[in-house]
């Protein structure tokens, strides 16, 4: 009978018993490897065709009952036991590198890059740059200052040293009569803002004064207070030709040597030269306010300073084509009626330019004592206001 079936009879039925086909171990044991091998492909095959980029997860080997794990890293070929490269090296090349490829680089890349550059560059270019510039530019430039006007009023009120409105006193410009001053000292008119001027403040009883105006960026107009001083009686020199001394008010005095007065035309002056002699007293309600001119003065060498005064004095001739020869020197001496300078002591001399309102220095003086009041004794080369 043949190994591979008995058969039994049982009745008149003949039933035949097939063994089974594998019976021998070692058969066996090769058929269930192979077929782990092939599943294990399988499974590694299909791991790269879903784009997965995780590491193989441990195989297990049923035959000999151990678990072999790939390393981690990816790209390294795991598993160092012979029989174990056929079914190792496939599956991690496929799985890790093209794993790794897609899921990452072309993640990162669309995910990050588009969101940053239409979420960020966009909104920040509208948001703000144009919000800032229509928004400030233009609100900067409306609150610029206004361009001058062509003219601007000027106005005030002129007293004496007593603190009485002297009506009729004549406001000129370079010689142009301007305005004159009311019952109550008032008076106003206009000027251009294109240039600096100088008013001159005219009345026969006041020593002239001239006040420069300005008028400053941004300026309404300009209010002027002026203070005039009493001018001094008329003094007659006998004689220009052959000089002599004249005394004012208050002790101030003017001493003229022989021929040094010379008419419009240059000729020597003959005869008598009237004049007026008109110092100012600080000690008056209102002698500080009556200071003539401006407190700016410009040094011999240029510079701007402020003026300080001890004493101020006008001489004035009666003949505005009188003046002192060129050469020729008068000697001044003022009355101090501020501060306490001592005997012998020197200091600058000051004229009033009445072109500019502004004072020069030119000179010097010495302090001298006459009759126990204190004087500035200097030598000058033409009349206007004087001061030390």
């Amino acid at each position: 009978m043949d190994k591979g079936w008995e058969c039994c009879t049982m009745g008149t039925l003949r039933v035949r018993r097939v063994r089974p086909l594998m019976t021998n171990p070692i058969g066996s044991y090769r058929v269930q490897r192979l077929v782990n091998h092939l599943v294990l492909c399988l499974f590694v095959l299909l791991l790269a065709a879903c784009g997965g980029g995780e590491s193989t997860p441990g195989t297990s080997d049923s035959a000999s009952g151990t678990e072999t794990t790939p390393e981690t890293t990816p790209g390294t070929t795991p598993g160092t036991t012979p029989g174990d490269t056929p079914g190792t090296t496939p599956g991690t090349t496929p799985g890790t590198t093209p794993g790794d490829t897609p899921g990452t680089t072309p993640g990162a890349t669309p995910g990050t890059t588009p969101g940053d550059t239409p979420g960020t560059t966009p909104g920040d270019t509208p948001g703000t740059t144009p919000g800032t510039t229509p928004g400030t530019t233009p609100g900067q430039g409306g609150e610029s200052t206004p361009a001058m006007p062509a003219e601007l009023p000027v106005a005030g009120v002129i007293r004496d040293v007593d603190g009485i409105p002297v009506a009729g006193v004549r406001v000129l410009r370079a010689g142009e009569e301007l305005a004159i001053s009311d019952a109550q000292g008032a008076f106003d008119l206009l000027l251009t803002t294109d240039a600096d001027h100088t008013l001159t403040f005219a009345h026969p009883e006041y020593a002239p004064d001239h006040k420069p105006v300005r008028f400053e960026e941004g300026a309404l107009g300009q209010h002027l207070s002026v203070v005039l001083t009493r001018r001094g009686a008329l003094l007659v020199l006998d004689d220009a030709a052959a000089g002599g001394t004249l005394t004012g008010p208050l002790g101030g005095r003017v001493t003229f040597p022989a021929d040094a007065l010379v008419n419009g035309a240059g000729e020597p002056v003959t005869g008598p030269v009237a004049l007026r002699i008109s110092p100012v007293d600080f000690r008056r309600p209102l002698g500080r306010d009556s200071f003539p001119g401006s407190a700016t003065a410009r040094e011999a060498g240029g510079g701007d300073v402020e003026l300080e005064s001890f004493g101020v004095m006008d001489i004035t001739f009666e003949d505005p084509d009188i003046r002192i020869a060129e050469g020729a020197r008068a000697t001044i001496e003022i009355p101090l009626t501020a501060g306490n300078l001592s005997n012998g002591t020197t200091t600058p001399l000051w004229f009033l330019d009445p072109e500019t309102g502004i004072w020069q220095e030119e000179g010097q003086g010495e302090v001298i004592r006459r009759g126990g009041n204190a004087y500035l004794r200097g030598e000058v080369a033409h009349f206007s206001w004087w001061n030390c």
